[in-house]
């Protein structure tokens, strides 16, 4: 589970990556036709997602509820062929291989 109000001011690096590797993995499985179970455990009720841009997924999506509608939107959008990966995360040291 992330943490509830999480701050890259003290965390480390090492759990940032993890954090971030739990999200896409559990992104990824939703985004290929799993459910949204791992990813309703990973939002906080707090979660703001903003999408930039003007598009038919741009704006801003405010809780659970509407983040993970914005989600299954994209998923929807791409065929289910949608996947995240990581390039770098902006805490710690550096750019480091996602692999």
């Amino acid at each position: 589970m992330l943490p509830r109000r999480a701050s890259h001011a003290g965390m480390e690096r090492s759990t940032a990556l993890r954090l971030l590797a739990n999200l896409h993995g559990a992104q990824n499985a939703f985004y290929a036709g799993g459910d949204d179970a791992e990813l309703q455990g990973l939002l906080s009720r707090e979660v703001v997602w903003t999408v930039p841009g003007r598009n038919a997924i741009a704006g801003v999506y405010r809780g659970p509820v509407e983040v993970l509608g914005y989600f299954a939107r994209r998923r929807d959008l791409a065929g289910r062929t949608f996947q995240m990966h990581r390039r770098d995360v902006l805490v710690g040291a550096g750019l480091k291989s996602p692999r």
